[in-house]
């Protein structure tokens, strides 16, 4: 009879040319006792034939998910499987990355030998199109009141979401994966302070052994995209992690609107070549719309505070 798996891993897909080197990494983990649940975002090219194709040609179980419409994002997914998830830990990664030989493994000691811990993660290779890696990205350990600090300052985030989970702390703390108003394109932003303010016990292993892939395809290209859901992470900040913040409560609100200014500057330093495509933008009525969104529901929230 067949061991259960001990990890889920969750893997989105939508139009994923990199599946080969994907599943490739994946046989060629260490530690195998695994399942991968892969779900396609409504793929419009052959992604969801190549996943059937490929089902039963590895070690690990493979189970395969189709989203009859396009939810926008990864979110949706990794909430879903997450929710019905069966095993001691979970763990997700977009479909365009990779993994080293012994990241699961890895991961999966440290948490065995660690009770106290709830969540695991590793520092990145950055990888190019050829899977070719260009360089190192480090993490850190961080409090839940830095992160949001930091956050709130730098509208970017620090700590990565697709490490280990030890599924019990997201039972036991009723969490989810969060996807704030609807916004999958923060998900790693608002999840981070959403598990770490539940008092998610964490811990980075200071090896590079996640792929972290950059493309000129990835969605944090999407320049106007980015924006506006530096807009979200914002007014979550505000409704949902305020008390946090080195800042007086009773001015929420002007900081609300003075970080709305810092927006689009900060903006203009990520997309340094597209400076006048940003600032034509913060003159669209998308751009001012959502403002006007975000900045009546922070007003509700600090109103409703004062009665």
């Amino acid at each position: 009879m067949q061991t259960p798996p001990t990890i889920t891993l969750c893997i989105p897909t939508y139009n994923s040319k990199f599946l080969p080197q994907l599943l490739k990494s994946l046989e060629a983990q260490t530690f195998q006792s695994f399942k991968v649940v892969f779900v396609d975002d409504c793929s419009s090219d052959h992604t969801w034939e190549t996943l059937c194709e490929q089902r039963d040609k590895y070690p690990f179980p493979i189970e395969i998910e189709r989203h009859l419409e396009n939810t926008g994002g990864m979110g949706v997914a990794v909430q879903r499987t997450l929710a019905r998830c069966s095993t001691p830990f979970f763990t997700w990664m977009a479909c365009d990355d990779e993994l080293e030989p012994k990241y699961l493994e890895t991961l999966h000691e440290a948490l065995l030998q660690d009770e106290a811990l709830d969540y695991v993660y590793t520092n990145y290779f950055i990888i190019d199109k050829d899977s070719k890696p260009k360089a190192c990205w480090t993490w850190n350990d961080i409090s839940y009141e830095r992160l949001v600090n930091h956050v709130a300052d730098t509208l970017s985030g620090c700590f990565p979401m697709n490490g280990l989970f030890r599924t019990d702390f997201i039972r036991e703390h009723g969490l989810s994966f969060l996807l704030y108003e609807g916004d999958n394109f923060s998900c790693d932003t608002i999840n981070s302070l959403h598990f770490l303010k539940a008092g998610m016990k964490s811990k980075v292993i200071r090896k590079s052994l996640f792929r972290y892939r950059r493309h000129t395809s990835q969605n944090s290209h999407d320049l106007k995209q980015r924006i506006l859901s530096d807009l979200t992470v914002l007014r979550y900040i505000m409704c949902e992690h305020f008390e946090a913040l080195d800042k007086p409560v009773d001015l929420a609100v002007k900081y609300f609107q003075d970080s709305i200014d810092r927006l689009i500057k900060l903006s203009e330093l990520r997309f340094s070549s597209r400076v006048e495509e940003v600032r034509a933008f913060a003159k669209s009525a998308d751009y001012t719309d959502a403002v006007t969104l975000h900045l009546n529901a922070v007003l509700k929230k600090y109103r409703a505070r004062k009665t």
